[in-house]
């Protein structure tokens, strides 16, 4: 890139650029130098942007790494504290508790009731089934489960 389309660039790219200073470096640089100019700016934007889909992918990915990490960590206590009869434990600066919880688990799809499915999208309505079984209306395909997890504060 010549130098003034490196500053361009650096304008552009920064957001930092008034109109009338575009103007000026355009011009100032020749019909020519501006066409190719404009061509490195859009390749080096190009570039730029398969670099940052390649960054997001990666961290994308160490999200998903570390979203894995907690719930094998939250695992492992859950664990640790169900076999060793445990409720309540105070760990250093946390308070570790076991909460009881209910939630939904759907043996069959196929077999919930269209009520239960969101229509616009072909969504089960855990929230609403869970409702009507702790009311007392049995679910086909669906039923009540008790589950435990871990809550630190």
């Amino acid at each position: 890139m010549t130098e003034q389309a490196k500053y361009l660039y650096s304008l552009l790219e920064n957001g930092d650029i008034e109109e009338q200073v575009l103007i000026d470096t355009i011009e100032s640089i020749g019909a020519n130098e501006k066409l190719e100019s404009y061509v490195y700016i859009q390749k080096q934007f190009e570039a730029d942007i398969e670099a940052y889909k390649k960054e997001k992918i990666r961290l994308e990915n160490k999200i998903k790494t570390c979203q894995n990490a907690i719930l094998k960590m939250k695992s492992a206590m859950l664990d640790f504290m169900i076999c060793s009869g445990l409720n309540k434990i105070k760990a250093g600066t946390f308070n570790l508790f076991l909460r009881d919880f209910e939630s939904i688990n759907i043996a069959d799809p196929k077999k919930i009731p269209p009520e239960y499915i969101t229509p616009s999208d072909p969504k089960i309505d855990k929230e609403g089934i869970k409702k009507a079984i702790k009311n007392g209306t049995p679910i086909p395909g669906a039923e009540l489960v008790k589950n435990k997890s871990i809550i630190a504060k």
